[in-house]
């Protein structure tokens, strides 16, 4: 007598690379929960056990044996519990290391799936630290088949969907550690509702959350059924425990015609059996959260908050520092740190010269106060002056760029200084735009330890700042339509000294994140000479950016971890 539903359990948690007993204690919290819920089977992400991504540890000996040392206690915890508990790590046999999900249950590892099918994407390259594994795993419940899959093994290659579908699975398990990049996830998510619906099996997605350095793990895992239908999801970035009976006979008997591309595998097949029975039960979600549309303007916002607060919890950095200015980047940092860290641990400091506005200095002013945090306001003409007077020995009287770039280097130091006295880190104000260009002084507000913006347009910006203000209006409504201004000489616009930059960010868009040639990006209407300009300025600007700070990767071409490209080359497309 077949069951009617499986109780899955998903695990989606936020680890931290390399703290195998904190993993492994987040890993055991869940199973417990799980076990409270009468969960037939527990899930967690891809290579949850070791954090993720690992990079180069994973040639350490000892960072490999630690973690299993932490996997067997979890394989010894199973015991008795009749819970089965899939969960990632990297495992090594005969020199080789794999990217694998085990299989536990009662004592025991019943089973695992190594990674067979690689793409390049996700942030481990799995084709530079791992060997393919050579089979595809099938767990057997009762009378039903559950396929294991890691990654995207299903995103890129259809072979896989294909494989379990013909080997009669009704539930498919996709172990995964996914990033934020804008727009994947709701790609993702359809293109896996598609794929249940065509293959005709339920899918269970869990995700990875948090952040790990640049990378922000968007979570959001969900349940799709073998019609396609989203049945559960849980929520975009944080941790989340999600209960999920899955409905075993709303998989047909009899499947689509077999996919051609099956026969031209030369994966094998391994089948496992469990001797678990499954209990009867009335099904439905036992837990679950709404899943209503939720913007991507929202998603990119929560995003960055949850690179800056990981970034900052996982470090164990506490108070962070912002050289607030009383323009849009500034501020628009400055907001996004108090939502990750809170009111307390952010200072700002005010660095006004005599090119500063009376408005920016008030701006500055109000949006601290608004906020309800600490600000600092250090007139930074004395120091200037007394550099200029030591200077003019060697530079002569013309103020110029030594000016100019003396002011932001003097903002860092008094930055630098604050940081050295009361450990705070200092987060960099910049934004992609500049970035793309080199409009940032080295050594002066190129600065920082983390910069939340790294990846954001200018164009953005705004966009981010709006959005955050429909939450609460914080940001004084004067910064976001004046114009911005390095305020470093009299009269300064960026966009003088620049371009518009609706015109920057989409050249910037076409040449960096879409890898266009300059004269396909001049027929789309653009100007040709500024158009060369930019892309001069871009590709001349890359030893700044190879100095900068990381931050959180939002698009599919960050600069940084994405964009590498030599920076001493005459090549112009």
């Amino acid at each position: 007598m077949r069951a009617k539903y499986l109780r899955i359990a998903i695990g989606q948690v936020n680890p931290i690379v390399g703290d195998f007993r904190y993993n492994r204690e987040k890993i055991i919290s869940f199973i417990d929960r799980a076990i409270a819920e009468r969960a037939d089977l527990v899930v967690f992400p891809e290579l949850v056990l070791t954090g993720y991504p690992p990079f180069n540890l994973l040639f350490y000996k000892s960072f490999l044996g630690r973690q299993l040392e932490e996997l067997d206690f979890i394989r010894e915890y199973t015991k008795g519990k009749d819970i089965v508990v899939i969960l990632g790590y990297a495992e090594k046999e005969f020199g080789k290391i794999y990217n694998s999900l085990s299989v536990m249950y009662d004592g025991s590892i019943v089973a695992k799936h190594r990674k067979c099918l690689f793409n390049s994407t996700q942030p481990l390259k799995d084709e530079f630290y791992f060997s393919k594994g050579n089979s595809v795993t099938i767990v057997e419940f009762d009378s039903f088949r559950m396929g294991l899959v890691i990654g995207d093994e299903f995103l890129y290659h259809g072979e896989l969907a294909c494989r379990y579908r013909d080997l009669d699975c009704s539930v498919v398990v996709a172990s995964c550690s996914f990033n934020y990049v804008i727009g994947e996830p709701v790609e993702k998510m359809e293109y896996m509702k598609l794929l249940a619906k065509n293959s005709v099996f339920n899918l269970v997605f869990v995700n990875l959350c948090g952040a790990q350095d640049e990378y922000v793990f968007y979570g959001g895992s969900f349940v799709v059924d073998s019609e396609g239908t989203l049945i559960a999801r849980a929520p975009y970035f944080e941790e989340a425990f999600l209960v999920v009976d899955v409905d075993l006979l709303n998989v047909p008997y009899v499947r689509p015609t077999r996919c051609s591309c099956v026969d031209k595998s030369d994966l094998s097949v391994e089948i496992v059996r469990i001797e678990k029975t499954l209990p009867d039960r009335d099904g439905g979600i036992s837990t679950h959260f709404k899943f209503s549309d939720v913007r991507e303007i929202e998603l990119i916002y929560k995003a960055i908050v949850t690179g800056v607060r990981d970034y900052f919890n996982k470090n164990n950095f506490k108070t962070a520092v912002i050289g607030l200015s009383g323009g849009i980047d500034s501020a628009l940092t400055t907001v996004i740190a108090v939502d990750a860290l809170g009111s307390k641990n952010v200072k700002a400091v005010i660095m006004p010269s005599r090119y500063t506005s009376v408005e920016s200095l008030e701006d500055a002013r109000q949006l601290a106060n608004n906020l309800g945090i600490e600000s600092i306001i250090f007139p930074i003409d004395p120091v200037v002056d007394l550099f200029m007077e030591k200077f003019s020995k060697i530079v002569g009287d013309d103020n110029g760029r030594v000016l100019e770039n003396l002011q932001p280097r003097i903002r860092a130091n008094i930055l630098m200084a604050l940081s050295n006295k009361y450990s705070w880190i200092v987060l960099n104000t910049g934004n992609k735009s500049e970035g793309s260009v080199g409009y940032c002084t080295l050594y002066g507000d190129s600065i920082g330890a983390y910069a939340p913006l790294k990846d954001v347009l200018k164009t953005m910006v705004y966009e981010l700042a709006r959005y955050r203000n429909t939450i609460s209006p914080v940001i004084p409504e004067r910064i976001l339509i004046k114009p911005p201004s390095a305020e470093l000489k009299p009269g300064q616009t960026d966009e003088a000294d620049l371009a518009p930059y609706v015109i920057l960010d989409e050249v910037v868009k076409f040449y960096v994140e879409g890898n266009r040639d300059v004269k396909d990006i001049i027929s789309k209407g653009y100007d040709e000479a500024l158009v060369r300009r930019i892309v001069n300025l871009i590709e001349l600007s890359e030893f700044k950016r190879r100095q900068a700070p990381i931050g959180p990767k939002l698009t599919r071409v960050t600069f940084g971890i994405d964009r590498l490209v030599p920076i001493t080359h005459r090549f112009r497309p």
